[in-house]
């Protein structure tokens, strides 16, 4: 199976996701209204790394949102399952309906490490004044240290 991830810090507190399943490439909207996005991913992350089996985190859009569920396969070390459900319920109301966008087994430090890196990215383009514009606000640098740190501790 081949999984890659593209995000895109669009500024004005919007960003896209892409995420291609195989052959299959799944645009994910994701607004900054609600909550920080990308640190609410970093957070997911960190706690499986301290060792929670399961865990989830959502992206909302206006309306509805992908809810990501992450669990860790115990019968093979080190796999971890993918969930993604897109909902179009609105924030603050009782997600109903999910609909499987898709689901996927990846080694859980090769995924991390493809969340880490794109993360890595938007920080580094941040220092550029032309990149940063109406988008420094959208990134959360002090959470991305603590990450960084328990990423490259774990991998």
């Amino acid at each position: 199976m081949h999984i890659h991830v593209s995000y895109d810090l669009l500024g004005n507190g919007w960003s896209t996701c892409f995420i291609r399943v195989d052959q299959m490439i799944h645009q994910i909207n994701i607004t900054h209204v609600f909550s920080s996005p990308i640190e609410d991913c970093m957070f997911v992350l960190k706690r499986m790394i301290k060792g929670e089996k399961k865990d989830s985190f959502i992206w909302y859009d206006e309306p509805g949102g992908t809810k990501f569920k992450i669990v860790e396969i115990l019968k093979k070390s080190g796999e971890i399952k993918i969930t993604a459900t897109q909902f179009e319920n609105s924030y603050g109301e009782e997600i109903q309906n999910e609909k499987l966008l898709f689901e996927f087994i990846i080694l859980k430090r090769i995924f991390f490490k493809m969340m880490y890196y794109e993360f890595l990215k938007i920080a580094n383009l941040l220092s550029e004044k032309k990149f940063a514009e109406n988008k420094r606000k959208d990134f959360p640098f002090n959470s991305f240290k603590t990450f960084e740190k328990s990423v490259l501790d774990y991998v």
